[in-house]
């Protein structure tokens, strides 16, 4: 545990962007390699370190998980191999990071409810079969995490490293929420997460209607994501922060407050 601690403060020491986190990472990780040597974090070593986690290193818990999901950000998964030449820390995909981040936080907290993650909406668009002279695949979407209860879709979800509250939402980003959100006949909505540190932000919703009659056919929600709430909440151990999670998970997943 303790090598890999050291191993991930160096990782994240080499992509943060602050001069202050980083020499803290770096001072952190002189200071335990001390006493332990430092290891190359690959995708076989976060495994190990997974079945090792127990009630007696559960204090491990926050920052393992940090450093997984820094891994595979990394692109450090490929058959247990760590990437030779790795990526400048500008170069660092927070899309993936948000997404994953966003994943374990849902699959961690939403009770009574499963996470997909890119779950296929297979059928949804499909050529027709006497008008596919190159017999091409039909493509199909696949949101960032689809919400299932008891066999049934609940939420349609997409995760985008873009704070949509100081921005303007892309078009191509709203008219691929606009397809999910149709996908779904019985609960036309689809949402898209969004992180924020205005705590002034809140979400937002887009109506889809007909055209020619303007009745309504669906909904896109834009929901923000505060950081620093975030932060706060995966930092609390009690009971309290334990419930709080799961309201949190239920508002960004459902909607509900």
């Amino acid at each position: 545990m303790n090598r890999v601690l050291v191993a991930g403060l160096k990782l994240g020491g080499s992509l943060a962007s602050s001069a202050t986190l980083r020499r803290e990472s770096r001072r952190l990780a002189a200071q335990i390699e001390e006493q332990v040597s430092s290891v190359r974090l690959n995708a076989a070593v976060m495994d190990q370190v997974a079945r090792q986690l127990n009630r007696l290193t559960k204090n491990y818990v926050p920052a393992m998980s940090i450093i997984r999901l820094l891994v595979e950000a990394q692109g450090v998964t490929l058959e247990g191999e760590a990437v030779k030449n790795r990526l400048p820390g500008f170069l660092f995909d927070m899309n993936v990071f948000f997404q994953t981040l966003l994943s374990r936080f849902l699959q961690e907290n939403l009770s009574g409810h499963s996470v997909v993650d890119e779950h296929g909406l297979r059928g949804m668009i499909k050529y027709h079969p006497g008008f596919n002279p190159q017999r091409r695949q039909s493509p199909t979407p696949r949101p960032d995490y689809v919400v299932m209860k008891q066999g049934s879709i609940r939420a349609i979800l997409d995760a985008k490293y873009r704070d949509l509250w100081e921005k303007k939402l892309p078009r191509e980003m709203l008219y691929q929420l606009v397809v999910y959100a149709i996908s779904h006949q019985q609960r036309p909505e689809s949402t898209i997460l969004y992180p924020t540190m205005n705590h002034r932000a809140t979400e937002a919703r887009i109506n889809i209607t007909d055209p020619i009659h303007g009745n309504p056919i669906g909904q896109v929600s834009l929901r923000p994501v505060n950081l620093e709430h975030l932060e706060t909440l995966v930092s609390d151990s009690t009971a309290h922060g334990r419930r709080e999670r799961r309201l949190y998970a239920e508002q960004l997943a459902l909607g509900t407050t």
